[in-house]
């Protein structure tokens, strides 16, 4: 078994090892790689934690090779998986938070790389901060990333928007499958969320594991990583497994409770194990620093691939950097930035800190001001941040959509726009204002409480305690808005837009809060103006929302297409689009924009997807049928696409291709009452009666409002002469849904005369 060429500039010496390893190249390998969100080293049995948490990533550290000491680029989601995945520092991609920033198309991603070469690749995605709309999509055939979005306001802490590991896994092994019908090689990406807090393990481990919950959403996590290998066949020995995480988790450690303020190791170190058996040695560990950036270089040398120009990862052993802007663009402290070489760390603040991990691991003593090294670390930063263009680490000032934004937060974040890095001031030293965030932290638990008037004031001393703290402002306007209390969110929005009239956020929720005062014109231009600020579709689908409630329709309808345009991959737009034009009878003019959609889109799902949609409702079925599979040839498995085309196959009379595709999708999605529905309708249609019958009444127990059910029922009865019968289904159907179209017709050709 021979050693990577990686490996020989990483590893020790080890003269005995390189002489063992066998001579022959191996076949060509899948990849998977797995990403464990908010994984601490020292949780895993082979980074020395003894509460036996973590069999099967022992196993697989046992079975290859552990970088015993990993730092993670930055300790947030989006900017960590960004530099994992492009092997470059955040001050370079310019992803430097979650929410506000987007992967650029520039970029290059390992997922880009590996399909140049003829891979299959797909993603499995457990949260929302890894969403599509963020651009980490790039390279993927298959991105997966469909679980529950937070609308405003739903920012309860028992529902936000992720999936668990069981669902991670069910899915991830379905798109294993997916790729490996293509013949190529295969590269899937698995992100797992459990052990990001919330903590809420199912059982039996959330028992098990008592008090420590944090541990036992790392023990369910770690059951569900051995699923999945057993699934893809992990134990053959031809798949290249690399097992990591995006950052740690404090755990009280420093007075931070999660992640992201600071960094310490209690975030900034994870583990990372390379595993395979037909080409990599067993039990090898290697011990001197490195980051998650080294991960594409390492990769595409094992493979065999040449490494692309601009990477900030290297092979070979080099200083490691850090950074959080967290606590800029959330508060307007200071960011931190952090450099080590060997056990010396150095971590630029307004107050310097030097820590000597070897003697101080927990990082309890500085040695800044005193140490010999201090001014050699500074220069090693310097040099890394020689290039960092100023202007990128402005990009997320006010850039944040109130959906994003309500999704982040529910999670931990508060995803803000609140100042800027390029302020002459550099901010406040954030471990000087512990209290104050965890006031941040408790505010919004305080008025979800029902105390709003302690909420309130606490709001009130925040805002004056830290003025320059423009997120803090927002956060309250929002709270205000929440509470009914509009005319004094309008007052708090217009105080923080003399401030910062740059943030588009704060006028999208003017936009609202107007809106809701009925304020119309002012609503319109508050939107207006958030839209000249992001390329978004945000304001402009509120402002739709806004006419449509109005009845404005063609208002409306030009706000709807401006959202569309501006963002013709966001499914959710699409969907309200389509959907106001069904509502409205205007099918045949949303026809003609999706047509001007797809040519201006062609390699877009979302547009394709809903072009085929408009053209079912017109029932012209086969143009129907070709733009859904355009959109299944551009994202495989889609899954709103591939349940219209099942729906067209009906009309178009493949009964039986359209029943199996209706059973796939079931299994995929058991809870989906259309694909229910769809399936019920197949086998009625080829006679089938006695099993399409309970599929209708689940239909009906999920939906008791489904009009279609009635409908369908109305046509068929109809069919077999009985007009009595349809007429009485198809007047069900109206009742429920007045713009049934199909129903109304159905009705004006049946009803007594």
């Amino acid at each position: 078994m021979r050693i990577g060429k990686n490996l020989l500039r990483l590893f020790v010496p080890l003269p005995a090892l390189l002489l063992a390893a066998a001579c022959s190249s191996p076949a060509p390998p899948d990849l998977v790689v797995i990403t464990v969100d908010t994984l601490r080293a020292d949780r895993l049995g082979s980074y020395g934690y003894d509460q036996g948490l973590t069999p099967v990533m022992d196993r697989l550290a046992e079975e290859g090779v552990r970088y015993g000491d990993v730092s993670t680029a930055v300790p947030i989601t989006l900017p960590s998986h960004s530099s994992l995945f492009t092997g470059r520092y955040p001050n370079s991609t310019g992803v430097r938070n979650n929410g506000s920033f987007v992967l650029p198309d520039e970029e290059t991603t390992l997922a880009e790389i590996l399909k140049d070469q003829g891979w299959a690749t797909g993603a499995v995605i457990a949260a929302f901060p890894l969403h599509s709309r963020f651009g980490l999509d790039q390279g993927f055939d298959v991105y997966d990333d469909e679980f529950p979005l937070l609308s405003p306001g739903e920012e309860s802490a028992r529902f936000f928007p992720e999936r668990d590991a069981a669902a991670v896994t069910d899915r991830a092994l379905e798109v294993w499958e997916r790729l490996g019908q293509t013949g190529k090689q295969r590269f899937l990406w698995v992100h797992y969320f459990d052990p990001h807090a919330p903590y809420d393990a199912p059982e039996p481990y959330r028992s098990t594991h008592g008090d420590r919950r944090y541990d036992a959403e790392i023990a369910y996590t770690d059951s569900e990583i051995g699923r999945l290998l057993d699934g893809i066949g992990n134990r053959d020995g031809r798949t290249l497994t690399v097992v990591t995480s995006d950052h740690g988790e404090s755990l009280g450690e420093h007075d931070e409770k999660t992640h992201g303020l600071f960094l310490y190791q209690a975030t900034m170190a994870v583990p990372l194990i390379v595993h395979w058996p037909d080409n990599l040695p067993a039990g090898v560990t290697v011990e001197h620093p490195v980051s998650l950036v080294d991960v594409v270089p390492i990769l595409l040398q094992e493979l065999g691939y040449p490494l692309p120009d601009g990477l900030d990862g290297s092979i070979a052993s080099q200083p490691v950097y850090g950074e959080s802007f967290l606590p800029k663009y959330n508060y307007t402290f200071s960011e931190l930035r952090m450099v080590r070489d060997g056990a010396l760390k150095y971590i630029d603040a307004p107050t310097p800190e030097l820590y000597d991990l070897d003697q101080d691991p927990e990082e309890l003593r500085s040695l800044a001001g005193g140490h010999p090294d201090q001014d050699r670390l500074t220069t090693i930063l310097a040099d890394i941040l020689e290039a960092e263009d100023p202007e990128s680490i402005d990009l997320a000032a006010g850039s944040l959509d109130p959906e994003a934004e309500a999704n982040l937060r529910s999670l931990g974040y508060m995803a803000g726009g609140g100042g800027s890095a390029t302020d002459s001031d550099r901010g406040r030293d954030p471990k000087d204002m512990v209290r104050y965030i965890k006031d941040m932290d408790r505010v919004h638990g305080i008025i979800a409480a029902g105390d709003t008037e302690a909420g309130f004031a606490l709001f009130e001393t925040l805002v004056e305690e830290v003025p320059e703290n423009h997120m803090a402002l927002l956060q309250y306007a929002g709270a205000l808005f929440s509470e009914g209390r509009l005319k004094e969110a309008e007052t708090q929005l217009l105080r923080l837009l003399d401030r910062r009239p740059e943030m588009n956020g704060a006028w999208v929720m003017l936009g609202g809060v107007r809106s809701a005062q009925g304020k119309i014109d002012q609503a319109a231009e508050a939107y207006r103006l958030a839209g000249s600020l992001t390329g978004r579709g945000e304001p402009y689908f509120q402002m739709a929302s806004m006419y449509r409630e109005i009845g404005e329709y063609r208002d409306a309808g030009t706000a709807y297409l401006e959202a569309v345009s501006r963002e013709p991959s966001n499914q959710e737009y699409m969907d309200g689009w389509v959907e106001f034009h069904v509502s409205r009878g205007t099918l045949e003019v949303a026809e003609v924009a999706a047509a001007s959609l797809a040519a201006e889109h062609p390699g877009e799902p979302v547009v394709r997807s809903a072009y085929g949609d408009i053209l079912r409702r017109l029932r012209r079925y086969e143009e129907a049928a070709g733009q859904l599979q355009a959109a299944l040839d551009l994202s495989p498995g889609m899954f709103t696409a591939e349940s219209m085309l099942g729906h067209v196959e009906l009309e178009l009379g493949s009964l039986e291709q359209a029943g199996d595709r209706f059973r796939t999708l079931l299994d995929r999605r058991p809870e989906s009452t259309g694909v229910r529905f769809g399936l019920a309708k197949a086998l009625t249609l080829q006679g089938e009666h006695d099993a399409a019958a309970p599929l209708f009444r689940q239909v009906l127990i999920e939906r008791p409002d489904f009009s279609p059910v009635f409908t369908f029922r109305g046509a068929q009865l109809e069919k077999g002469g009985d007009a009595a019968g349809a007429a009485r289904m198809y007047q069900e159907a109206l009742r429920i849904n007045r713009g049934d179209q199909e129903a109304w017709e159905g009705y004006q050709r049946v009803r007594p005369r």
